[in-house]
Formats: structure tokens, sequence, C-alpha cells
């Protein structure tokens, strides 16, 4: 949240039973705040600085609080949302549905304490942060279909090799993939080299 457009932010809770928050929703709501320069340890007063946040609490469930109209924002945040609610509705097993959710489109909300205990016990909690294998993953299967796809369209063919189609579709699918999972740093490395490989 945003105080007065300067991107000062509050750090919230909501305890106990709440709607659902949707990406890109705005509400109003009734809070108890305190300052963010109180009490907290050092090492959390110095992330609080970080991210711009001048003041923690949480907010009061027995308050006015109303859901306002949903803007037309963060459009490809609400397809990553949607993407995960779909999964999460579709998949019986909540476990894997999250797995699956982390590895499709790098979202972790899902992800429960012990799913993470498990990854970090087996060493394995890299696979589920979306990086350069999941994106030339994506890539090169791009590629391989599409490579297909035009090898039998003769006007495509007559207007480009089928091989330079494909390229260039791996490169925007990779690129709209690495959209879906955030963009993290290593997304973007592995975009930098996928470019590299492909031009």
């Amino acid at each position: 949240n945003t105080i007065n457009g300067r991107g000062q932010r509050l750090d919230l809770n909501w305890y106990g039973y709440h709607p659902k928050l949707e990406v890109g929703a705005s509400w109003h709501l009734a809070c108890k705040l305190r300052s963010s320069t109180k009490k907290p340890p050092l090492y959390f007063q110095h992330w609080l600085q970080l991210h711009h946040v001048v003041a923690v609490g949480s907010i009061q469930s027995h308050g006015a609080n109303v859901r306002l109209k949903r803007p037309l924002a963060y459009p490809i945040q609400r397809v990553r949302e949607r993407i995960q609610d779909t999964i999460a509705s579709s998949v019986s097993t909540p476990d894997l549905a999250a797995i699956i959710a982390a590895l499709g489109v790098g979202s972790r909300a899902l992800l429960t304490s012990n799913i993470w205990q498990v990854f970090q016990r087996t060493g394995t909690s890299h696979l589920v942060a979306i990086s350069g294998l999941h994106v030339g993953l994506v890539a090169v299967t791009g590629e391989r279909l599409l490579l297909g796809c035009m090898r039998s369209s003769l006007w495509m063919l007559a207007l480009w090799p089928a091989a330079q189609w494909a390229r260039l579709g791996a490169i925007l699918i990779a690129f709209a993939y690495a959209l879906l999972a955030g963009v993290s740093l290593p997304t973007q490395r592995a975009l930098i080299m996928l470019l590299a490989y492909y031009m």
C-alpha cells in the first residue's frame, strides 16, 4: 500500500478468517497501527526501512472492511493468480497443487511450511524457484513444437525458413513464461543467454 503517493508502505497482518485478497483489488480497511521504529529487532527495522514500510499493524476483523472496485491493473499478476487458482481447484491434493503452481508460474503462495521443510532437508528447494532450467525447457519445447508446425505451412516457409520461425517463437514463449514467473534475476539471466544463443 502507498501513502500519499510517496511509495511508503504498511506491513499489515489479517488474522483469522477473512475474504480472499486478489491482485489489484482495493480495500477500505480498519487497521490498528504502530510505528515501524518501535519494538521490532534491529534487523527487522532495517528490513522495514529498506522496503519503505513506515508502520506495521493488523487489520481489525470486526471493523468496516469493504472491498472497493477492482481496477484493471497488474494484468500479468492477475493472469498468474488465475492460473494458480485454476491449479488449486483442479488438483485434489493441496500439497501437489502447491508444487505444480510453484513449478508452473513461480507462485509460492500455496506452499506450506511442511513442504518447505521437505525441500530444505532434501536440498531441492532450488527446484521450485523459476530459473534458467525452467525457461530453457520451455524455450526448447516451444522451438521443437513450432518447428514441426512451420514445416507443414508452405506460405510461412515462403516468408522465412522454418528454423527461423521456431527460434523467434521460442524467444517469445520464453519471454512470456518469464513474465508469468515474475521476471526474477535468474529468469532475466536465462533470457539474455537465450537471446545470445538464438540471435
